[in-house]
């Protein structure tokens, strides 16, 4: 009889794990996209990020200013050149939304970039992760 329990208790022990793995619950994710991308009639891309994707590329900006010589001012740090070295900033109109906008350099002094043409002054500009959302609107590193 001793025997029997024995075995009982072997069998038991060695089947209950797979009796279980029919009891696992199914966990399903869903995908949620980092940025979505709304063409404009200039043909950029206003890209609209979630509260997470800024967190994550720790997004910052800073308005462009007016310097002594009337001419806008922006940090270096905003300035984006594409693949043909025209020169464009990253503005941010409302909450979590940024359009790329072109701007015309003058003249660049240290960490400070003279504009003759670009966004108004007290227009937000991304100063960090500038790289990040050029690459999200044109699939540059996809």
């Amino acid at each position: 009889m001793l025997r029997m329990t024995n075995l009982f208790l072997v069998l038991a022990f060695l089947l209950t794990p797979l009796l279980l793995v029919g009891c696992e619950a199914k966990v399903v994710h869903t995908k949620v996209e980092p940025a979505t991308k709304e063409k404009l009639e200039s043909g950029i891309y206003r890209l609209t990020l979630t509260e997470r994707a800024i967190e994550r590329i720790d997004v910052q900006t800073t308005e462009i200013t007016t310097g002594s010589n009337g001419q806008l001012l922006m940090p270096y740090s905003a300035l984006i050149y594409d693949l043909y070295g025209d020169t464009w900033a990253y503005t941010n109109p409302e909450p979590r939304v940024f359009v790329r906008e072109a701007v015309t350099v003058d003249v660049i002094e240290g960490d400070w970039v003279h504009m003759t043409a670009a966004p108004k002054e007290g227009t937000l500009v991304v100063t960090v992760a500038a790289a990040e959302l050029y690459g999200a609107e044109t699939g540059i590193g996809k």
